[in-house]
């Protein structure tokens, strides 16, 4: 029997909170509804040592999506759920397979495949978990793994195509970083000692330069570099847990010049794949609105998706508080407009991911033939300013001879 902590509501909306033993998920809302409760929530409750230590890893979305796909393969030629499983867990090692093997045993136990899932929240999104359960509930877990595997595949190579962009520039900002060190490390305290030697008055900029170039040569100032790095990255991560940093980092990076319409864009193209799976794989319109939201990566995106979901649960449609989330442009609104009025909304909003995602590959190799000058321009003029100051001492000296 296995630890199930749960959430349960009483006739006068007292919550109550508390931990039951069962086999299963299932087991436990029997127990709560016959104790006169509603379940709200039901998850298991972690094991601590070495197996809590494993849970905490992760699985990337390529393997994932492979995994699915195979799945829904196994499935659609008539294996049954289990034998399919081992057959995907006997072609993979480390952590996925532990995973795979876990799922087998908790199915065999009795639990659904949905809350065997459920196990592994590191693992499994819930989207995933609820799109499981929507197939279970309508007989058609091949058709949904097919759909689950296609938006992994799609929204990975929506992320390479983006990494892959920012390989180069990052390469360039790495060696013009690593040369711009080198040149104060080692070329100007080679100068600085010529400059002492010939006891002459130093220019301003070329004193400040060789003084940045004396300092950067000690370890002390490394460490403080180091200490510096680190205190930021506490910082940020500690901001990050209050929602209304979050809110305004979010809208400045919508917001910002350059990159802002490509934020909005790639945010566009996440929720219409996103909510037109879920919607297509059977997940009531609320429900897939609140895991849209828990997905949306974007405190500002996820506020308006709030706000949709209330206006929807008041009864107003989908289009009328979309217009009010500044990130979907008239097309976007018109689209799914459309599509709710011929009962088609899900293609629709694929039909926009796809369309957004063409546009991110267009924007990105814009700002990518944009980027690679202006990271050269401004190691042009570092360096063009390091040159001037170590010449500028030796021109006004040959200057001053030249008037003896």
């Amino acid at each position: 029997m296995e630890k199930f902590r749960y959430l349960a509501v009483t006739k006068e909306g007292k919550e109550i909170k508390g931990v039951e033993e069962a086999d299963n998920m299932h087991q436990v809302v029997s127990v709560i509804r016959e104790r006169g409760y509603y379940p709200v929530k039901v998850s298991p409750v972690e094991k601590r040592g070495k197996f809590s230590l494993l849970n905490q890893a992760k699985v990337k979305n390529k393997i994932l999506a492979v995994s699915t796909r195979q799945l829904a393969t196994l499935l659609g030629a008539g294996l049954p759920l289990i034998r399919a499983l081992n057959v995907i867990a006997d072609q993979q090692q480390g952590y996925w397979k532990k995973v795979l093997l876990g799922l087998i045993e908790a199915v065999e136990r009795g639990s659904s495949f949905s809350d065997a899932l459920g196990r592994y929240p590191r693992v499994f999104s819930k989207l995933y978990i609820n799109m499981v359960k929507a197939g279970e509930s309508a007989g058609l877990l091949d058709l949904i793994l097919d759909r689950l595997a296609d938006f992994y595949e799609k929204s990975q190579k929506l992320k390479s195509k983006i990494l892959a962009a920012l390989i180069y520039p990052c390469i360039v900002l790495a060696m013009a970083v690593l040369i711009l060190i080198g040149l104060m490390i080692f070329v100007v305290p080679k100068f600085a000692a010529m400059f002492q030697d010939m006891d002459i008055e130093l220019p301003g900029i070329t004193s400040m330069l060789i003084n940045i170039s004396s300092k950067m040569a000690t370890l002390r100032f490394w460490i403080i570099v180091a200490i510096t790095i680190v205190l930021i990255k506490l910082l940020l991560a500690f901001a990050w847990r209050i929602s209304k940093i979050r809110y305004v980092f979010d809208m400045i990076k919508l917001k910002f010049p350059i990159t802002g319409k490509l934020t909005c864009k790639i945010a566009v193209s996440r929720f219409g794949r996103t909510l037109g799976t879920l919607v297509a794989s059977g997940v009531p319109i609320l429900q897939a609105l609140n895991i849209v939201k828990e997905t949306a990566d974007n405190e500002v995106v996820a506020r308006g998706l709030s706000m949709v979901h209330d206006s929807i649960k008041e009864g107003e449609s989908i289009v009328a508080p979309l217009r009010q989330v500044f990130i979907f442009d008239p097309i976007v609104i018109n689209m799914m407009a459309v599509g709710e009025e011929t009962g088609q909304l899900d293609k629709m909003l694929i039909k926009v991911a796809d369309t957004y995602g063409d546009e991110v590959d267009v924007i990105i190799s814009g700002l990518t033939s944009l980027l690679e000058p202006f990271l050269i321009i401004i190691m042009a003029v570092i360096i063009g300013f390091i040159v001037i100051s170590l010449f500028l001492p030796l021109v006004k000296l040959m200057s001053s001879m030249a008037g003896v």
